[in-house]
């Protein structure tokens, strides 16, 4: 699967760097592309499961370090930082507790123990998901030290395509965390056209994603976790509705 990571994304790495050229990108922010803590642990997963936000602000403003770099680097740094012992969940815990909510429904595995990432089994469950984000790149901010700041977000629109993410990992259960927050969302799930089922707790839309090798993904599309809140989304019913159809699509 490695591989297969590295094949789809290293054209994209390359246009990406073609595209910035020799412009300075010091302090840049570094796109966040979908991947999991490990590929092996992902495969081996008893739920093959991938949570896309929005975009992962803060996820690193070090793209000088990559700028002679193969993406192989690139990826080995994102799993280290995603290798089940560190303490990066709580940069962004409205959306990390959903993501640990739904996983201890699915594996009966407490939910701070999860958090805490403190058992091999918690570990290897958070190094087993694939973690991706709508825009690869976050919203402008007052970062006057990075002059070239819209040209690296310009650039890093080629990685801002939904059908990387299944067409690398083929996961059997995908939630879209972004529903009506972003203006691309539309935009970047055209691959669902056509494939909605039906929808629940009238907040959640639920879509069944077939590709052509066979495999199928289960997508749940609704509000990001910090916006369900003032939304009116009751989180722990959509979680307990979802949790039951994976664990039913199982059965069938």
């Amino acid at each position: 699967m490695k591989e297969k990571w590295i094949r789809v994304f290293e054209p994209l790495w390359a246009q990406f760097w073609a595209e910035i050229g020799d412009a300075d990108v010091l302090n840049g922010p570094v796109p966040h592309l979908p991947h999991c803590g490990d590929f092996k642990q992902f495969e081996e997963s008893k739920y093959k499961i991938a949570f896309v936000g929005i975009d992962a602000w803060g996820w690193g403003d070090n793209l000088q370090k990559y700028k002679h770099g193969s993406i192989e680097r690139y990826l080995s740094d994102c799993q280290e930082e995603m290798d089940g012992t560190g303490n990066w969940a709580n940069t962004n815990p409205v959306f990390w507790n959903f993501v640990f909510k739904v996983l201890e429904k699915l594996y009966q595995v407490p939910f701070k123990e999860l958090k805490q990432q403190t058992t091999q089994e918690s570990q290897d469950i958070i190094k087993g998901i694939v973690w991706g984000n709508m825009a690869s790149i976050g919203k402008s901010k007052d970062k006057p030290e990075v002059p070239n700041w819209q040209l690296i977000k310009n650039a890093s629109r080629v990685f801002d395509n939904f059908d990387y993410l299944p067409d690398v990992f083929s996961p059997q259960v995908i939630f879209l965390l972004n529903f009506r927050d972003s203006k691309n969302h539309y935009e970047y799930t055209s691959s669902l056209q056509g494939k909605y089922i039906d929808s629940f707790d009238e907040d959640v839309d639920y879509y069944l994603l077939e590709r052509e090798n066979g495999t199928k993904s289960s997508v749940f599309v609704t509000y990001h976790p910090r916006a369900m809140k003032t939304q009116g989304v009751d989180q722990e019913l959509v979680i307990d509705e979802a949790v039951s159809r994976i664990i039913n699509s199982r059965r069938d």
